[in-house]
């Protein structure tokens, strides 16, 4: 009797046992579930009001540039080739990615998966070589501020815009559509079509990442370095010539050149600012970039990677 009440005892342990596990297992999945659907949904409202500013913020400067006379400046015309290069990044790289991400899946095809690549390649380094420009434009006018119309002409600024966009085509579409910059013989994963993502190998990460960023980064930083040291000069200069002008007399040529020249000191400003947004943003991304291409990318989880691309 005592030997049959213990056999029930133990299987009513045994199935209390059961069900507290599933119900346990049932309560982690509901809350990995929900925590998931939090994390998509502030992914997508934040991700969603990006793409909405950058729309907007890129298409204000174009159609500006366009139609405002005054704005039709050959430097600005860097500018607009900025802003367009940065539409396209967020209608055909950024978009699609969007999708991705909430579908968990591609589903755009191959085709599309190499073209989106190579758009991202393509339109990220056309947006890097463009502030390389704005950042010699800049360089020149405060350098040789005399010569500056005779140098940066609306010829040779054309030049230069053709030049960026040549260089950041020729670093993405041949190598991505040749299949020559993966790991793999195609960009997609090969064992799942729904997969699309970048996996270029070593030498053409250090090809891409040297010509997309650290040189350029090497460039502005010079550029910006002379800029201010030249900037710091020249305000002395100002100042050593406005006290003295001040004792002798008023002088309304020197009133002009020196609302000119604080103009200028606040372009440098703002370039500042610029540049530094810009080194924020972009290293890290560089940095791992050259990282995972090393340690055949397995050294940065897939939560790290994703935050830090799309930052």
């Amino acid at each position: 009797m005592n030997t049959n009440q213990t056999i029930d005892s133990n299987s009513i342990t045994a199935e209390q046992n059961i069900f507290l596990t599933d119900s346990l297992l049932k309560r982690i999945q509901t809350n990995i579930h929900n925590s998931r659907t939090g994390e998509l949904i502030v992914g997508i409202v934040s991700y969603s009001i990006i793409i909405l500013l950058s729309i907007i913020g890129n298409v204000i400067v174009v159609t500006a540039i366009c139609r405002v006379q005054r704005l039709r400046h050959p430097t600005n015309f860097i500018l607009m080739s900025l802003a367009i290069a940065d539409l396209l990044v967020t209608t055909t790289v950024m978009i699609p990615g969007f999708i991705y991400k909430i579908k968990q899946k591609w589903i755009f095809g191959q085709v599309f998966c190499n073209i989106w690549v190579a758009n991202d390649i393509t339109f990220c380094t056309a947006s890097i070589l463009h502030l390389v420009a704005v950042s010699f434009d800049r360089y020149v006018a405060i350098e040789n501020p005399l010569k500056y119309k005779q140098k940066m002409t609306k010829g040779m600024i054309f030049i230069i815009i053709g030049c960026i966009w040549l260089i950041s085509v020729l670093l993405s579409y041949g190598p991505v559509l040749l299949g020559v910059y993966s790991q793999s013989k195609t960009t997609g994963n090969l064992s799942n079509s729904t997969e699309c993502g970048m996996r270029p190998n070593r030498i053409y990460s250090i090809i891409s990442s040297s010509t997309s960023f650290y040189i350029p980064l090497i460039i502005i930083l010079f550029l910006y370095g002379r800029i201010f040291i030249t900037a710091r000069k020249h305000s002395h200069e100002l100042q050593k010539l406005e006290n003295i002008i001040k004792r002798l007399h008023s002088n309304d040529k020197f009133v002009f050149e020196n609302a000119k020249w604080n103009k200028n000191i606040k372009a440098i400003r703002t370039l500042g600012i610029v540049v530094g947004v810009f080194v924020v943003c972009w290293l890290p991304f560089f940095v791992m970039y050259l990282l995972l291409a090393y340690c055949d990318y397995k050294c940065v989880s897939p939560h790290v990677e994703l935050y830090i691309t799309w930052i």
